[in-house]
């Protein structure tokens, strides 16, 4: 287990090139969210190569406010290996708002005598609030549709219709079939034909982070999956954005005193 997972802070990395609207790039404005993150002592999540991660706070900001530090890990072979990255992508929540950024090139450092990571001010961050990863129930009367194809070892190719529970900027709610596809936790499917209605179909990239076990009205057993998108096209984004804005619109003149 690693450190962050035995503090119960397990954050999703996303693709930042999917949210370009929400990337942060001015300086000042990131120094200011690093010095909030200081002052109030926030705790982030460090991967490291993407998968390892350790919890980590701001520990300090240089008098130049050209570099950061950050703490280390109780686990020595961690900090061995942080040290040795090329890069940590840290993802947090100040007030409520999602911020994710990468920093390059850590370095071994000492903080009043404890142990300590220099790295330098990110150039960029990635500043999500929680209504733009709002997640949409799909209404039968104008649902979204998927289908993952599936290519055996021969080439042959399969088309496997799943069901749209949710959708937000971030990924989507399905349903398992019971035995056209198996479903595991960080499985890809890189050939997913979403369709959203009046908009035209679109290859996307699933990721599966997570399996629920749930009943149905009829008190079936059901296996939903939440699933992310990764290399999300842009275009993708903005029509998932203005479904979601529809959905929301159409059940607003439905509600009474309207």
């Amino acid at each position: 287990m690693n450190d962050e997972n035995k503090h119960g802070n397990r954050h999703e990395i996303l693709d930042p090139e999917a949210f370009p609207d929400f990337v942060i790039r001015d300086r000042r404005e990131i120094l200011h969210l690093c010095k909030a993150m200081l002052d109030k002592r926030t705790l982030m999540s460090a991967y490291i190569d993407h998968d390892t991660s350790f919890v980590t706070a701001v520990l300090g900001i240089s008098d130049d406010e050209q570099t950061l530090t950050l703490d280390t890990s109780p686990d020595a072979s961690l900090n061995e290996r942080a040290a040795n990255a090329s890069e940590l992508v840290c993802v947090t929540r100040l007030d409520g708002v999602r911020l994710q950024f990468t920093v390059a090139t850590p370095a071994r450092a000492v903080d009043q005598g404890l142990a300590a990571l220099h790295v330098p001010l990110p150039a960029s961050v990635l500043r999500l609030q929680r209504r733009e990863f709002y997640r949409q129930t799909v209404p039968m009367a104008n649902a979204v549709s998927c289908v993952i194809v599936i290519t055996n070892e021969a080439g042959e190719h399969r088309s496997i219709p799943i069901r749209v529970l949710d959708i937000s900027n971030g990924g989507i709610a399905v349903l398992v079939p019971p035995k056209s596809i198996e479903f595991e936790p960080g499985q890809e499917f890189e050939n997913c034909v979403v369709s959203i209605p009046e908009q035209a179909p679109v290859t996307v990239k699933l990721r599966v982070r997570n399996l629920f076990h749930v009943s149905s009205r009829a008190g079936h057993p059901t296996l939903r999956a939440g699933c992310e998108f990764y290399d999300m096209p842009r275009k993708f984004m903005a029509q998932v954005q203005r479904y979601i804005f529809q959905i929301e619109r159409d059940r607003r003149t439905l509600e009474p005193n309207h």
